[in-house]
């Protein structure tokens, strides 16, 4: 079945539904990691692209095993990257999907890749397979990268992690309740 078929609509009738997810269930998982589970709410009604990509690959297993490569405290955790390294993927992009979600605490974006320093920036359309989750509010983010979704349980498990920890598998559980 489409995953996308139920997804909820966007109707906002004030700026704080306007920044943040539509009314109604919006499709989760669970990520298994070897410090504990992290559950996450998806927006498929901000980013549908992004929403089934990462669920695609959830499905088909690629985020087994992927280290947090990247960690910084009161910043970032990210991973997807199998090689670790950072510059690892699945060998293609999606396009960038700007919506008004903050890059508030919590929320789980795709990362970039980025052109060379000394001025260094993000490329559009650039994501593939890496993503990461705020710490802290990170509001400097904000429309240059594809929020698709919030953590909402697991918050201790975020703050445990080290780099030699790994994704353990992502799984799909029940749809949040409206």
């Amino acid at each position: 079945a489409d995953t996308m078929d139920a997804s909820p609509t966007l109707n906002p009738a004030t700026v704080a539904l306007f920044t943040g997810p539509a009314r109604g269930s919006h499709p989760r998982v669970r990520i298994v990691t070897t410090q504990g589970n992290l559950y996450v709410e998806l927006y498929p009604e901000w980013a549908p692209l992004t929403v089934q990509n990462f669920l695609n690959l959830s499905n088909r297993g690629y985020y087994d095993n992927n280290p947090w490569f990247r960690i910084v405290p009161d910043f970032v955790v990210q991973t997807g990257d199998p090689t670790g390294n950072g510059n690892g993927d699945a060998g293609y992009t999606i396009p960038a999907e700007e919506n008004p979600i903050e890059q508030d605490s919590y929320v789980i974006s795709m990362g970039l890749n980025y052109t060379d320093p000394p001025n260094a920036h993000a490329i559009r359309d650039s994501a593939g397979t890496q993503f990461y989750i705020t710490l802290s509010p990170q509001l400097h983010l904000d429309r240059d990268f594809t929020v698709f979704g919030r953590v909402t349980s697991g918050f201790d498990v975020l703050g445990r992690l080290i780099e030699s920890d790994k994704i353990v598998r992502v799984e799909r559980i029940p749809d949040s309740k409206e």
